[in-house]
């Protein structure tokens, strides 16, 4: 399940939009953009991702634990 909602100047201005749609309101240095994401697919994460420029390694260590051997120094 997902989230979203953009607000400009303290004020809900739209919500309910696809997360693909995050960069569109991204692009308005006027908007604040907020989504919140429970259980959130591989599509989900793929489709937030490509929306806000992240690395596919970064959102990969994101999802899964405990990726690497913990080493102590």
């Amino acid at each position: 399940m997902s989230r979203t909602r953009v607000y400009r100047n303290g004020v809900l201005e739209a919500g309910g939009f696809r997360v693909a749609d995050v960069s569109d309101y991204l692009a308005d240095p006027g908007a604040t953009v907020w989504f919140y994401f429970c259980g959130p697919t591989e599509a989900d994460l793929a489709a937030i991702s490509e929306g806000l420029g992240l690395h596919a390694l970064a959102v990969e260590d994101a999802v899964h634990e405990h990726q690497r051997e913990a080493r102590s120094v």
